[in-house]
């Protein structure tokens, strides 16, 4: 379980991932070495993966898409597992409500798009149906944050 500190650690990392834990201590008044020991405790027990975020504007995939797929009963959990590991897919999750599973994904061109969705999707067992939603210009593609759920 995180607490206080770790949350306002991780919100920190957030804004600028590159502080130093000199600085985060000075921020949060307590001894460097203790915020050292707090981030390595969150990335081992993978709360918190430090990465960098790249402006979907400024890569070779211009084409971005919602994937909002249906699934067979019971089969969810197996899809979400398959879409995350083709290289295209930047996240994948399953959802309650409309549509079981969606997912995030970007492609070099409408046609390597097409290609995915008629070709490399259509091959997976389970899908009933797919939807796609094709993106516009990202304006917020840094915050990766989910809320806490009460356990």
């Amino acid at each position: 379980m995180i607490d206080d500190l770790d949350k306002a650690i991780i919100h920190a990392l957030e804004i600028d991932a590159r502080q130093s834990t000199e600085k985060l201590g000075a921020q949060f008044g307590v001894n460097p070495s203790t915020i050292r020991r707090r981030i390595g405790k969150l990335i081992s027990n993978n709360v918190l993966r430090i990465n960098a975020a790249v402006n979907p504007r400024y890569t070779d995939d211009s084409v971005w898409a919602l994937l909002q797929l249906n699934a067979t009963l019971g089969s969810a959990h197996r899809l979400t597992a398959e879409l995350s590991r083709f290289p295209c897919t930047h996240f994948v999750a399953v959802c309650l409500g409309r549509y079981d599973v969606i997912a995030y994904a970007s492609f070099q061109s409408t046609d390597a798009m097409d290609e995915f969705v008629n070709v490399q999707l259509a091959a997976i067992e389970g899908i009933t149906n797919c939807e796609v939603l094709l993106l516009g210009i990202p304006e917020k593609y840094s915050k990766s944050s989910w809320p806490t759920v009460p356990k």
